[in-house]
Protein backbone atom coordinates (compact mmCIF):
# COMPACT_ATOMS: atom_id res chain seq x y z
CA UNK A 1 0.00 0.00 0.00
CA UNK A 2 2.66 2.27 0.94
CA UNK A 3 4.82 1.98 -2.49
CA UNK A 4 1.28 2.57 -4.30
CA UNK A 5 0.71 5.88 -2.36
CA UNK A 6 4.49 6.71 -3.23
CA UNK A 7 3.87 6.10 -7.14
CA UNK A 8 0.93 8.24 -6.60
CA UNK A 9 2.78 11.12 -5.41
CA UNK A 10 5.62 10.56 -8.21
CA UNK A 11 3.07 10.93 -10.61
CA UNK A 12 1.34 14.47 -8.78
CA UNK A 13 5.37 15.41 -8.75
CA UNK A 14 5.50 14.56 -12.85
CA UNK A 15 2.40 16.64 -13.71
CA UNK A 16 3.72 19.68 -11.76
CA UNK A 17 5.71 20.35 -14.86
CA UNK A 18 2.23 20.88 -16.43
CA UNK A 19 1.29 23.40 -13.91
CA UNK A 20 4.62 25.12 -13.96
CA UNK A 21 3.60 25.56 -17.81
CA UNK A 22 0.63 26.85 -17.54
CA UNK A 23 2.14 29.52 -14.91
CA UNK A 24 4.99 30.38 -17.15
CA UNK A 25 2.71 31.37 -19.94
CA UNK A 26 0.62 34.04 -18.16
CA UNK A 27 4.06 35.02 -16.24
CA UNK A 28 6.37 38.13 -17.34
CA UNK A 29 9.16 39.80 -16.13
CA UNK A 30 10.28 39.14 -12.71
CA UNK A 31 7.82 37.24 -12.08
CA UNK A 32 8.92 34.74 -14.47
CA UNK A 33 12.51 34.27 -13.36
CA UNK A 34 11.40 34.06 -10.33
CA UNK A 35 9.12 30.89 -11.40
CA UNK A 36 12.35 29.41 -13.52
CA UNK A 37 14.84 30.01 -10.25
CA UNK A 38 11.61 27.84 -8.66
CA UNK A 39 11.66 25.15 -10.84
CA UNK A 40 15.65 25.01 -11.37
CA UNK A 41 15.66 24.48 -7.42
CA UNK A 42 12.56 22.13 -7.18
CA UNK A 43 14.73 19.81 -9.67
CA UNK A 44 18.04 20.18 -7.31
CA UNK A 45 15.92 18.94 -4.23
CA UNK A 46 16.12 22.41 -2.75
CA UNK A 47 12.32 22.22 -1.98
CA UNK A 48 12.51 24.96 1.07
CA UNK A 49 13.99 27.44 -1.72
CA UNK A 50 11.88 26.42 -4.46
CA UNK A 51 8.86 26.97 -2.75
CA UNK A 52 10.12 30.90 -1.79
CA UNK A 53 10.79 31.79 -5.19
CA UNK A 54 6.67 30.24 -6.03
CA UNK A 55 5.53 32.15 -3.59
CA UNK A 56 7.43 35.48 -4.88
CA UNK A 57 6.35 35.04 -8.05
CA UNK A 58 3.02 34.63 -7.03
CA UNK A 59 3.39 37.94 -5.03
CA UNK A 60 4.41 39.46 -8.47
CA UNK A 61 2.16 38.14 -10.41
CA UNK A 62 -0.61 36.68 -8.30
CA UNK A 63 -2.25 33.13 -10.28
CA UNK A 64 -4.13 30.28 -8.35
CA UNK A 65 -2.03 27.99 -10.91
CA UNK A 66 1.08 28.51 -8.86
CA UNK A 67 -0.46 27.16 -5.16
CA UNK A 68 0.01 23.61 -6.96
CA UNK A 69 3.35 24.40 -7.33
CA UNK A 70 4.00 25.48 -3.88
CA UNK A 71 2.01 22.38 -2.79
CA UNK A 72 4.51 20.66 -4.73
CA UNK A 73 7.43 21.72 -3.17
CA UNK A 74 6.00 21.64 0.39
CA UNK A 75 4.76 18.05 0.33
CA UNK A 76 8.20 17.40 -1.30
CA UNK A 77 10.29 18.90 2.19
CA UNK A 78 7.27 16.93 4.19
CA UNK A 79 5.75 20.17 5.07
CA UNK A 80 2.65 18.68 5.15
CA UNK A 81 0.51 21.06 6.81
CA UNK A 82 1.53 23.94 4.32
CA UNK A 83 1.05 21.62 1.70
CA UNK A 84 -2.45 21.03 2.58
CA UNK A 85 -3.30 24.92 3.07
CA UNK A 86 -1.92 25.09 -0.91
CA UNK A 87 -3.69 21.99 -2.04
CA UNK A 88 -6.75 23.23 -0.33
CA UNK A 89 -6.65 26.43 -1.86
CA UNK A 90 -5.48 25.47 -5.17
CA UNK A 91 -8.56 23.57 -5.68
CA UNK A 92 -10.99 26.28 -4.21
CA UNK A 93 -9.72 29.13 -5.98
CA UNK A 94 -9.27 26.89 -9.48
CA UNK A 95 -12.81 25.53 -9.31
CA UNK A 96 -13.97 23.75 -12.10
CA UNK A 97 -11.19 25.02 -14.08
CA UNK A 98 -9.12 22.73 -12.56
CA UNK A 99 -9.07 19.21 -14.98
CA UNK A 100 -10.48 17.00 -13.12
CA UNK A 101 -7.70 14.32 -13.76
CA UNK A 102 -5.27 16.86 -11.80
CA UNK A 103 -8.59 17.29 -9.32
CA UNK A 104 -9.03 14.00 -8.76
CA UNK A 105 -4.73 13.56 -8.40
CA UNK A 106 -4.86 16.50 -5.57
CA UNK A 107 -7.70 14.97 -3.28
CA UNK A 108 -6.03 11.67 -3.04
CA UNK A 109 -2.98 13.34 -2.38
CA UNK A 110 -4.35 15.13 0.10
CA UNK A 111 -6.24 12.43 1.96
CA UNK A 112 -2.80 10.41 2.08
CA UNK A 113 -0.94 13.82 3.74
CA UNK A 114 -4.35 14.34 6.22
CA UNK A 115 -3.59 11.10 7.97
CA UNK A 116 0.13 12.24 8.63
CA UNK A 117 -0.82 15.82 9.94
CA UNK A 118 -2.11 16.94 13.60
CA UNK A 119 -3.75 20.47 14.44
CA UNK A 120 -2.61 23.64 16.36
CA UNK A 121 -5.25 25.38 18.05
CA UNK A 122 -4.34 29.07 18.79
CA UNK A 123 -5.96 31.31 20.92
CA UNK A 124 -4.49 34.87 21.35
CA UNK A 125 -5.62 38.38 21.24
CA UNK A 126 -6.19 39.71 17.99
CA UNK A 127 -3.55 40.78 15.47
CA UNK A 128 -1.18 38.42 17.32
CA UNK A 129 1.37 36.77 14.69
CA UNK A 130 1.34 32.57 14.90
CA UNK A 131 5.16 31.72 14.17
CA UNK A 132 5.51 27.39 13.26
CA UNK A 133 8.97 26.48 12.56
CA UNK A 134 9.78 30.08 11.85
CA UNK A 135 7.06 30.67 9.56
CA UNK A 136 4.13 33.19 10.06
CA UNK A 137 1.09 30.72 9.55
CA UNK A 138 -1.59 33.59 10.25
CA UNK A 139 -2.52 36.26 12.49
CA UNK A 140 -5.73 35.54 15.72
CA UNK A 141 -8.04 34.74 15.16
CA UNK A 142 -7.71 31.85 13.21
CA UNK A 143 -11.00 30.44 11.51
CA UNK A 144 -9.35 26.73 12.02
CA UNK A 145 -6.87 24.71 13.50
CA UNK A 146 -3.14 25.17 12.03
CA UNK A 147 -2.38 21.76 10.15
CA UNK A 148 1.51 20.41 11.22
CA UNK A 149 3.25 17.33 10.57
CA UNK A 150 2.54 14.86 13.15
CA UNK A 151 5.25 12.92 15.16
CA UNK A 152 7.88 15.78 14.64
CA UNK A 153 8.50 19.22 17.40
CA UNK A 154 7.34 22.14 16.39
CA UNK A 155 8.85 25.36 17.37
CA UNK A 156 5.54 27.57 18.17
CA UNK A 157 5.95 31.33 19.23
CA UNK A 158 2.87 34.29 19.20
CA UNK A 159 4.05 37.55 19.12
CA UNK A 160 2.09 40.96 18.80
CA UNK A 161 3.47 43.86 18.58
CA UNK A 162 6.88 42.64 18.57
CA UNK A 163 6.31 40.85 22.15
CA UNK A 164 6.58 37.33 22.48
CA UNK A 165 3.81 36.46 24.26
CA UNK A 166 4.47 32.52 24.19
CA UNK A 167 7.29 30.46 23.00
CA UNK A 168 6.63 26.30 23.29
CA UNK A 169 8.40 22.94 21.26
CA UNK A 170 5.58 20.61 21.13
CA UNK A 171 4.78 18.03 18.91
CA UNK A 172 1.34 16.57 17.70
CA UNK A 173 -0.19 13.04 16.72
CA UNK A 174 -2.18 12.13 13.76
CA UNK A 175 -5.46 13.51 13.53
CA UNK A 176 -4.85 14.93 17.10
CA UNK A 177 -4.83 18.51 17.68
CA UNK A 178 -3.27 20.68 20.42
CA UNK A 179 -4.25 23.76 22.43
CA UNK A 180 -1.88 27.32 22.69
CA UNK A 181 -3.03 29.95 24.67
CA UNK A 182 -1.40 33.15 25.05
CA UNK A 183 -2.89 36.74 27.06
CA UNK A 184 -1.99 40.30 26.85
CA UNK A 185 0.69 41.13 29.26
CA UNK A 186 -0.50 42.89 32.01
CA UNK A 187 0.96 46.97 31.80
CA UNK A 188 3.22 47.36 35.32
CA UNK A 189 1.13 49.96 37.27
CA UNK A 190 2.92 53.64 36.68
CA UNK A 191 4.70 54.59 40.12
CA UNK A 192 4.28 58.37 40.94
CA UNK A 193 7.51 60.09 41.72
CA UNK A 194 6.81 63.03 44.21
CA UNK A 195 8.84 66.03 44.08
CA UNK A 196 10.72 67.00 47.69
CA UNK A 197 11.19 70.24 47.94
CA UNK A 198 14.84 71.92 48.41
CA UNK A 199 15.31 74.19 51.08
CA UNK A 200 16.36 77.46 49.86
CA UNK A 201 19.74 78.70 50.28
CA UNK A 202 20.34 80.68 53.72
CA UNK A 203 16.95 79.93 54.61
CA UNK A 204 16.51 79.08 58.43
CA UNK A 205 14.83 75.52 58.77
CA UNK A 206 14.22 75.52 62.14
CA UNK A 207 10.77 75.24 63.67
CA UNK A 208 8.64 78.36 62.26
CA UNK A 209 7.19 80.56 65.38
CA UNK A 210 4.31 79.30 67.51
CA UNK A 211 1.00 80.54 67.13
CA UNK A 212 0.78 83.22 69.88
CA UNK A 213 3.31 85.43 67.97
CA UNK A 214 6.11 85.45 70.61
CA UNK A 215 8.63 82.82 68.79
CA UNK A 216 8.62 80.88 71.70
CA UNK A 217 8.28 77.25 71.39
CA UNK A 218 7.09 74.28 73.42
CA UNK A 219 9.30 71.41 73.99
CA UNK A 220 7.63 68.30 72.53
CA UNK A 221 8.25 64.56 72.58
CA UNK A 222 10.75 63.70 69.47
CA UNK A 223 8.56 62.07 67.19
CA UNK A 224 11.61 60.55 65.23
CA UNK A 225 13.22 63.74 64.52
CA UNK A 226 17.07 64.23 64.51
CA UNK A 227 17.78 64.14 68.20
CA UNK A 228 15.65 63.34 71.46
CA UNK A 229 13.03 66.13 72.30
CA UNK A 230 14.42 68.27 75.00
CA UNK A 231 12.20 67.41 77.73
CA UNK A 232 14.29 64.59 78.76
CA UNK A 233 17.08 67.19 79.04
CA UNK A 234 14.96 69.05 81.87
CA UNK A 235 13.57 66.20 83.21
CA UNK A 236 16.74 64.86 84.63
CA UNK A 237 18.53 68.26 84.91
CA UNK A 238 15.42 68.69 87.20
CA UNK A 239 16.13 65.13 88.93
CA UNK A 240 19.69 65.71 89.73
CA UNK A 241 19.11 69.21 91.25
CA UNK A 242 16.13 67.61 93.40
CA UNK A 243 18.85 64.94 94.57
CA UNK A 244 21.50 67.91 94.73
CA UNK A 245 19.13 69.91 97.24
CA UNK A 246 18.39 66.44 99.80
CA UNK A 247 21.95 65.57 99.90
CA UNK A 248 22.45 69.16 100.77
CA UNK A 249 19.84 69.19 103.35
CA UNK A 250 21.19 65.68 104.97
CA UNK A 251 24.43 67.36 105.25
CA UNK A 252 23.13 70.55 107.19
CA UNK A 253 21.60 68.05 109.52
CA UNK A 254 24.50 66.62 110.28
CA UNK A 255 26.71 68.86 111.19
CA UNK A 256 24.04 70.67 113.58
CA UNK A 257 24.48 67.37 114.96
CA UNK A 258 28.02 66.99 115.68
CA UNK A 259 27.96 69.30 118.60
CA UNK A 260 25.54 67.48 120.01
CA UNK A 261 25.31 63.92 120.37
CA UNK A 262 24.87 63.23 123.89
CA UNK A 263 22.74 60.13 123.66
CA UNK A 264 22.03 56.78 121.42
CA UNK A 265 19.01 58.06 120.05
CA UNK A 266 20.79 61.58 118.89
CA UNK A 267 23.88 59.22 117.31
CA UNK A 268 21.31 57.09 115.40
CA UNK A 269 19.50 59.86 114.30
CA UNK A 270 22.78 61.85 113.11
CA UNK A 271 23.57 58.60 111.15
CA UNK A 272 20.71 57.77 109.59
CA UNK A 273 20.71 61.38 108.40
CA UNK A 274 24.38 61.13 107.02
CA UNK A 275 23.46 57.94 104.95
CA UNK A 276 20.63 59.77 103.63
CA UNK A 277 23.02 62.56 102.36
CA UNK A 278 25.09 60.06 100.96
CA UNK A 279 22.67 58.04 99.33
CA UNK A 280 21.53 61.00 97.26
CA UNK A 281 24.60 62.60 96.62
CA UNK A 282 25.16 59.49 94.76
CA UNK A 283 21.28 59.75 93.18
CA UNK A 284 22.55 63.34 92.45
CA UNK A 285 25.91 62.33 90.49
CA UNK A 286 24.35 59.53 88.61
CA UNK A 287 21.50 61.56 86.85
CA UNK A 288 23.97 64.43 86.54
CA UNK A 289 25.89 61.81 84.67
CA UNK A 290 22.64 60.60 82.99
CA UNK A 291 21.37 64.24 81.77
CA UNK A 292 25.26 64.53 80.24
CA UNK A 293 24.71 61.67 78.28
CA UNK A 294 20.78 62.17 76.89
CA UNK A 295 22.41 65.96 76.43
CA UNK A 296 24.34 64.54 74.01
CA UNK A 297 21.43 63.16 72.29
CA UNK A 298 19.35 66.34 72.37
CA UNK A 299 17.88 68.37 69.46
CA UNK A 300 17.89 71.96 70.94
CA UNK A 301 16.85 73.32 67.33
CA UNK A 302 13.63 74.08 68.25
CA UNK A 303 14.80 76.48 70.23
CA UNK A 304 16.62 79.73 68.46
CA UNK A 305 20.43 79.35 68.19
CA UNK A 306 20.47 82.43 70.66
CA UNK A 307 18.80 80.94 73.29
CA UNK A 308 19.73 77.36 73.32
CA UNK A 309 20.88 76.09 76.32
CA UNK A 310 24.93 75.56 77.13
CA UNK A 311 25.59 72.57 78.90
CA UNK A 312 29.30 71.20 80.18
CA UNK A 313 30.32 69.39 83.03
CA UNK A 314 32.47 70.02 86.16
CA UNK A 315 34.78 68.56 88.17
CA UNK A 316 36.10 70.04 91.29
CA UNK A 317 38.17 68.33 94.53
CA UNK A 318 35.33 67.97 96.25
CA UNK A 319 32.85 66.78 93.63
CA UNK A 320 31.37 67.85 90.10
CA UNK A 321 28.20 68.37 88.38
CA UNK A 322 26.53 69.32 85.02
CA UNK A 323 26.41 73.28 84.58
CA UNK A 324 23.18 74.72 82.23
CA UNK A 325 23.26 77.96 80.60
CA UNK A 326 20.74 79.77 78.82
CA UNK A 327 19.70 83.13 77.42
CA UNK A 328 16.06 84.02 78.82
Amino acid sequence: MTRWWAGVFVCILAMAVTGWASAQAGGDGEAKAAFEKGKALFHEGKYTEAAGAFREADRLKPTWKLLYNIGQCEAARKAYGQAIEAFERYLAEGGDVVEPERRDAVLAELDRMRKMVGGVKVKAPAGTQVLIDGEERGRAPLGSDIAVTAGVEHDIRLVKDGKELLAVKQSVRGGAVIEVEATEPKAEPAVASVAQPEPESGKNLSPGPSPSGRGDRVPEISQGGRGLSPLWFWIGLGATGAFGAVAVAMNFAVEDRKDDITTQVKMDETERFQNTGIAFIALAGAAAVTTAIVASFTDFSVYSDEGAPKVSAWVAPGGGGVAVGKRF
